[in-house]
This record gives C-alpha cells, sequence and structure tokens, in this order.
C-alpha cells in the first residue's frame, strides 16, 4: 500500500516530496503516526512536505513476534497489509533486499521525483543505503554500469531515525568503503557534503545513538 500524508496540498508553494521508509515490523501507516508524534509532525517542519509513506514488499508471517510496544501503541493494523518488512537477516545476507529495492524503484519511478527519503530504523538503514547508491552512481561510471538498472534516485538530503550501515559485509563494502567498524571515513571517500539528518534515542535497545551518528557523520 502506498499512500501520501494529509498535508500533500501545497497552499501558496511547493513542497518538498519526501519518500518515507518504515521500521521492521511496521507498516507506512505507523511510520505515518510516528512521524507525526516526532519533530517532523511540527509546524513549520510538517507544512513543508508532501510526505509518501509506502509498505515494504514482504509481511512479516507469524505477527506474534511483533515488538508488544508497536502493537499496544498502534493496535490492530489492516488485516490486507499486515506487518512488514524490508528484509531478513539470514546467515549473514539481508533476504529480500533486492525486491526491496525493486519496490522502491517502482515507487520512485510511478510516484516521484522526491526531493528526499526519510527512513525508520531498518527503513532508515535503507534510506542511506539509497543514497550511497544514488552518490556511487554519480561518481563511479564502472560502478554504475555494473549495476542493475534501477531507476536512479535523485535525492537532494535525507532523513533517518535510529539507522546504521548496512551489516552484511557484501554491502557494506560495496558502498560503504570504512576502514572498519566505527572508524570513520575511508580516506579518499566520495560521499561528501550531501545532508543527512539523524535522530536517535540514548536508550534505543536495537540500535544504539552511536551507530545513528557514525552512520550521518559517513556523508
Amino acid at each position: 500500500m502506498n499512500q501520501s500524508s494529509p498535508n500533500a496540498i501545497a497552499v501558496g508553494r511547493k513542497k518538498m516530496r519526501v519518500l518515507c521508509l518504515h521500521g521492521f515490523d511496521t507498516n507506512a501507516y505507523i511510520m505515518e503516526m510516528q512521524v507525526g508524534m516526532s519533530v517532523l509532525g511540527k509546524r513549520p517542519l510538517w507544512d513543508m512536505f508532501d510526505l509518501v509513506f509506502v509498505d515494504a514488499p514482504h509481511r512479516t508471517a507469524d505477527e506474534s513476534t511483533v515488538n508488544d510496544i508497536v502493537r499496544t501503541a498502534f493496535g490492530p493494523q489492516d488485516p490486507t497489509v499486515g506487518y512488514r518488512k524490508w528484509w531478513s537477516y539470514r546467515n549473514g545476507t539481508y533476504d529480500g533486499l533486492e525486491a526491496s529495492l525493486r519496490s522502491v524503484a517502482q515507487t520512485i519511478s510511478e510516484r516521484g521525483p522526491f526531493d528526499g527519503v526519510c527512513g525508520f530504523s531498518q527503513g532508515g538503514t535503507l534510506a542511506l543505503h539509497l543514497i550511497a547508491d544514488q552518490l556511487r552512481r554519480r561518481d563511479d561510471p564502472a560502478y554504475a554500469l555494473a549495476s542493475e538498472p534501477f531507476p536512479p534516485s535523485k535525492f537532494k538530503f535525507g532523513i533517518v531515525f535510529s539507522a546504521q550501515v548496512p551489516q552484511v559485509p557484501s554491502r557494506g563494502a560495496e558502498l560503504y568503503p570504512f576502514r572498519g567498524v566505527g572508524a570513520g571515513r575511508a580516506p579518499g571517500c566520495v560521499y561528501r557534503d550531501f545532508p543527512v539528518f539523524g535522530l536517535a534515542q540514548a536508550d534505543d535497545a536495537s540500535v544504539s545513538s552511536s551507530k545513528t551518528r557514525a552512520a550521518v557523520e559517513f556523508f
């Protein structure tokens, strides 16, 4: 399911169109509620954006595994949508990532262009992946030619909540040439001066604020 927030009608000026990617075991509706409760849900920021929330293609098969806090805070979900995720981490791989990239590419093609991308938790990690892929395509012709021909994004900024860089070695080495975990930018890194605004909770048990800070500072 794809949906736009109620603020989609611009009055007097063009709003910045932002692709919004929800977190693990949630969905587009839940992320819209989360954004509404965040700093982005406050005026004047809320009035600046046309937020497009999209559901991941993979449905959570066993909904009993969904975090109790999520189920309590947001209540029963549309049974045709359920809870969703962009990938499952299995045996050192992001199972389902390629299907999610195709799904996002289709959204960009059909509903773009987007000025920015916003992601929460797993969706934030996916947002960082999309930004890194965009910048490497721009600066590395060989990589661009070898990459699957997804419609290239043209994001101008990113906003991520509790996100981290991809943990799968093949993805991390491909798009984030770190010297080592937490070592900061690699020498000659081309990902410079791309604005990424990161928000994190100091007590987040899943993604520490230091991981979000390291991911954002990479750009």
